[in-house]
């Protein structure tokens, strides 16, 4: 429902996905309290929306009050796979294990100049001082939840989480502190919003990323 045009003219407030699936969730009693965190998705969105942008001669759409339906539907698929789950869970035979851990990596920064005259973003980016980007981990068991604090683009993300000495691991980002953009050395080539509001030079992120969270897991 992002930007959709369903009131008056105007933008209606949504929890989206998100907030439609927690409901279903916990009105129908699979848990009182269903707790959602974002994986790595800096680079996605839903493949059905309200808005959808003109593509070759197609024109431009915005289905307004009848894209709560579209939500609908999606949110339905998220909850049942959610409730799929516990279904192929096994009850613990010990003590569970609860380990966490925090650190941080630093990487250079730059901005991208704005001219307010042409209303767009110039070329080269200026160097800025280092950005540092927090990390937690989380061990319960043997799942493991990789906090960064940064809007991660998925290819990263599977970059760390194939790194994880554990199978069952999960990227979680936007955590505390997050420092905005990270995304994948590719997407500087032809930037877009998501690189002008990064504040990080290629290069750095990824392999940085990698290397800490093999560590917490006690990898090499």
């Amino acid at each position: 429902m992002f930007r959709s045009v369903t009131k008056k003219g105007g933008y209606e407030v949504s929890g989206d996905l998100p907030g439609a699936t927690m409901r279903l969730l916990e009105n129908a009693g699979s848990a009182p309290v269903v707790l959602w965190a974002p994986g790595a998705e800096g680079d996605q969105l839903p493949l059905f929306k309200s808005q959808q942008r003109a593509v070759g001669n197609l024109p431009a759409v915005d289905q307004g009050a009848a894209g709560w339906g579209v939500l609908d539907v999606q949110a339905q698929r998220l909850a049942q796979a959610v409730n799929d789950v516990p279904v192929h869970m096994r009850p613990a035979k010990r003590d569970t294990i609860i380990a966490a851990d925090t650190g941080t990596v630093a990487c250079p920064g730059q901005t991208w100049p704005y001219d307010l005259a042409t209303n767009s973003f110039g070329r080269p980016p200026v160097p800025q001082a280092d950005v540092t980007i927090p990390l937690t981990w989380l061990r319960i068991d043997d799942f493991v939840l990789a906090g960064i604090g940064g809007d991660l683009g998925s290819m990263i993300g599977s970059k760390v989480r194939n790194a994880m000495p554990q199978a069952n691991s999960m990227v979680m980002t936007l955590t505390a502190g997050q420092v905005g953009y990270i995304l994948p050395d590719e997407a500087y080539a032809k930037p877009g919003h998501g690189i002008y509001a990064s504040h990080l030079k290629p290069g750095c992120a990824a392999p940085a990323l990698v290397s800490a969270f093999r560590k917490f897991g006690g990898g090499k």
